[in-house]
């Protein structure tokens, strides 16, 4: 899905609207923020609002760290994920670390409230998730710092991916046995009370449902027995 640039008018919008109901807190979010051409400047436009960008600080300059300090109302949330290598595996390109830590410094030169965040994982939590990685980030003059991870969201059953679009070509099989695996524990699994029913049956259905079989196979037995004696009645 192609990305598309939020328009400096429907960001005020936006933020005035969510002023009204009472937030003057934001969180600026990408792709990278500082791509665009009027983030700064948008920003300038509500005095009243904190907000808060999710960046990789790459593009943070001198320039824009002088900018955000004379603004006073945007802290830098920078995201540092591991090691040279490790960074680099995980954007998939060279010089990411690098590239970070120079905007970090750009922006705690200029003074700017600033923070550090790191999404942990396998490649990355033993390096940073520690004393002396929070003792650095302390002694260089970061003011906070998130660990967070990745959470899955969304239904618990997934009707659509990629396999089943490719069940023509019968590569989906696997897939649609794990999914209807899925289906069968998701029937199985209660829920607490105000969360939905639990989809099958509805208690003592069950029940109603053999006693009407059972009927049903009764009157067809009588049914049969009846047109067998008037045969034998009737004779050749």
């Amino acid at each position: 899905m192609k990305q598309e640039t939020i328009k400096p008018a429907a960001f005020h919008q936006l933020v005035r609207e969510a002023k009204q109901m009472g937030n003057v807190f934001f969180g600026i979010v990408g792709g990278e923020p500082f791509m665009h051409p009027h983030l700064l400047d948008m920003l300038a436009g509500h005095p009243d609002c904190y907000f808060q960008i999710f960046t990789n600080g790459h593009f943070i300059t001198p320039e824009r760290a002088k900018q955000m300090w004379r603004l006073g109302n945007v802290t830098p949330l920078i995201s540092v994920e591991g090691t040279e290598i490790v960074s680099d595996e995980r954007r998939g390109r060279g010089g990411v670390l690098s590239k970070t830590m120079q905007g970090l410094r750009n922006a705690l030169g200029a003074g700017v409230f600033t923070g550090v965040c790191t999404s942990l994982a396998r490649t990355n939590i033993d390096d940073l998730l520690r004393e002396e990685w929070i003792d650095r980030l302390v002694e260089m003059g970061v003011l906070y710092t998130w660990f967070h991870v990745y959470r899955p969201m969304g239904p618990t059953r997934t009707r659509t991916c990629a396999s089943h679009r490719n069940r023509r070509s019968g590569r989906g099989s696997s897939c649609r046995d794990a999914c209807a695996k899925a289906d069968r524990h998701h029937r199985r699994v209660p829920r607490r009370r105000g969360q939905g029913a639990v989809p099958g049956p509805r208690p003592g259905s069950a029940t109603t449902s053999t006693r009407g079989a059972t009927s049903n196979r009764a009157r067809s037995c009588s049914s049969r027995r009846n047109r067998s004696t008037a045969r034998r009645t009737r004779g050749p």
